[in-house]
């Protein structure tokens, strides 16, 4: 279906070239179909790796040579490979080498260009220490809770001089892990595991972190 709207689309509007982003790699199967069907170019755009990630939940052993066969065909047809990462454009240079070096290229992410955000009163205690992002998959924290639990046990670090925030959203079983871990410093309020915020909070958060 999604094969039928693009070629309609195709025909009623001037569309020059097509692109898609994956995952979910259904993305990269429909514009590959819609790439030999319209002769439109095609920029295959790779946010992750495809076959082979680890990152990836546990497939069926008859996945991987699908998804190996199916994501060198991709790579084949597409126009121009874009990954988010040099590492990434370099690895899918290597694996596919077949394919002119010339193919792959690196789009970042992005970039935001962004005055200073006005901060208010920051007084200089607690330090505030941040972790801004996603705790997913293979990321950890269980050995930086523990090294938390060994400086203040030691006394190497006073727990009411120091805020430690995972500011984002994090992996259930990895929240219920850092708070066993964490048990008893939690009741002094050190550190915290906040639900996902606005953009604009966020980059207020960041500029005040120590």
């Amino acid at each position: 279906p999604a094969v039928r709207a693009g070629m309609r689309l195709v025909a009623q509007s001037p569309i020059n070239a097509i692109l898609s982003t994956a995952p979910p790699w259904t993305s990269h199967l429909i514009a590959c179909k819609l790439a030999g069907r319209s002769g439109r170019p095609w920029f295959a755009d790779f946010r992750d790796p495809w076959w082979g990630n680890p990152h990836r939940r546990a497939l069926p052993k008859w996945r991987d040579p699908v998804d190996r066969w199916l994501e060198a065909r991709c790579i084949r047809t597409a126009t121009r490979v874009v990954c988010n990462t040099d590492r990434m454009r370099q690895f899918y240079a290597d694996r596919y080498k077949d394919n002119p070096s010339t193919k792959f290229f690196t789009l970042p992410n992005g970039y935001d260009d962004f005055a200073r955000p006005s901060l208010g009163g920051r007084t200089d205690s607690p330090r505030l220490v941040l972790y801004l992002a996603y705790i997913y998959g293979t990321r950890r924290i269980d050995s930086f809770c523990d090294a938390v639990v060994q400086l203040v046990e030691t006394e190497r670090l006073d727990p009411l001089t120091i805020r430690i925030v995972f500011l984002g959203t994090i992996a259930q079983e990895q929240l219920a892990d850092a708070r066993r871990r964490l048990a008893n410093l939690l009741p002094f309020g050190c550190i915290e595991f906040p639900p996902r915020i606005s953009w604009d909070a966020a980059q207020k958060a960041l500029w005040s972190a120590d």
